[in-house]
């Protein structure tokens, strides 16, 4: 029996239909035991054979509740997966048994074929299934991270796209390492990834993002010396389930926003851990003067977005990473004169307007107090 169930597993792996249906012409013959052998060659974990076919049967039924492809022949492994895991908890990481067990799982709809993560349109499956096992549980506690590669273009353009695919593949690894069980990653799209972190508290999940961050930040990738900066970085947006109100997609619709957010600075997680929600989102178009350290005279440029901790804004002058810059805020154009010190940490030039975009960082001793970063959104 044992050599009949995995003949038909090996010779239907890609035709559910043919598998579920020759699996159901053998049952008449040895019973449930066939869904109990079924269930150890195709998840590796064995059940006894009246709880094999009560999983078997939920999880076909399973199948056709999530099927987010019209490839219904190959999505029996992925929804034994998802069911086995997320609804009755029998498996600790499907992660593990992807790689140990079901090699071929690579070839299914839920899967991105080159790093072997979940895909975009699987996670956000998964995503909306756990937040609604969360409010019945009456636990909303979970955060969503929107992860991108700073300059992956000019990566992939000066070092070539198969380099660019290692780096993918390399990033894969730092984000299986510094998760946790459970938690589950996914390829987005390009260079973009997504995290949902279950079970987490705020600190938590700014914890993971800022790990996360500063493991990219020291990695060593093949060729990233040719970038303008000189390192390939990443940079990360957090939302974090706050209410039984907050929906699937608001959550990835704020992880969005917070990651719009962190590409000005590049290399930064946001929201910061010590800023909430209001500061993390002031857009600001005023003006504002800046000098350069040594330079006495102050130039006007006109600022886009404020934080307590940075500020982006529009100049007509080239300055080099890292460079110092004076900023002078004053009235009538803000609530109160002051001036503070702040560090380029990314430029992008407006192409024919001779104007460049500055994402500035302010010195840790010179950040703004929310009340400030409040003040200079309502003037």
């Amino acid at each position: 029996m044992q050599k009949q169930v995995a003949e038909i597993i090996n010779n239907n792996h890609q035709d559910d239909r043919a598998l579920i249906r020759e699996l159901q012409s053998l049952h008449k013959e040895f019973g449930n035991a066939i869904y109990r052998e079924a269930l150890l060659n195709l998840v590796g974990k064995d059940f006894d054979n009246e709880i094999a076919r009560h999983y078997w049967d939920e999880a076909l039924a399973h199948r056709e509740k999530i099927l987010i492809t019209d490839r219904i022949d190959s999505s029996l492994r992925p929804a034994l997966l998802d069911y086995l895991h997320y609804v009755v908890g029998e498996l600790d990481d499907p992660r593990i048994v992807e790689a140990r067990d079901l090699a071929d799982i690579r070839k299914s709809s839920a899967l991105d074929v080159l790093t072997g993560l979940y895909n975009r349109t699987y996670f956000k499956a998964f995503l909306e299934k756990h937040c609604n096992q969360r409010i019945s549980l009456d636990d909303p506690s979970c955060a969503v991270l929107l992860l991108d590669l700073d300059h992956f273009k000019q990566y992939n353009d000066r070092c070539g796209h198969p380099a660019g695919d290692k780096v993918l593949k390399q990033i894969t690894k730092i984000l299986l390492h510094c998760i946790r069980k459970g938690d589950v990653a996914a390829r987005y799209g390009g260079e973009e990834f997504a995290l949902l972190l279950t079970n987490v508290t705020r600190d938590q999940a700014y914890s993971i993002a800022e790990r996360i961050r500063k493991v990219v930040d020291k990695a060593s990738f093949q060729g990233q010396h040719l970038l303008d900066r000189g390192n390939l970085t990443i940079s990360i947006g957090l939302s974090y389930m706050n209410t039984k109100q907050d929906s699937p997609d608001s959550l990835i619709e704020m992880a969005n926003e917070e990651l719009c957010r962190a590409k000005l600075f590049r290399n930064v997680v946001s929201p910061h851990q010590s800023e909430n929600r209001k500061a993390a989102r002031m857009n600001k178009n005023s003006i504002v003067e800046i000098a350069l350290m040594d330079e006495p005279a102050f130039v006007p440029a006109m600022s886009r977005d404020v934080s307590p901790f940075g500020i982006s804004l529009d100049c007509d002058r080239k300055v080099e990473m890292g460079t110092a810059i004076r900023l002078r805020f004053r009235h009538p154009f803000w609530p109160s004169n002051r001036q503070v010190v702040a560090s380029v940490r990314h430029i992008d030039e407006h192409p024919g307007s001779g104007l460049f975009r500055l994402g500035l960082k302010f010195n840790p001793e010179q950040a703004l107090s929310q009340a400030e970063s409040f003040l200079l959104h309502t003037a």
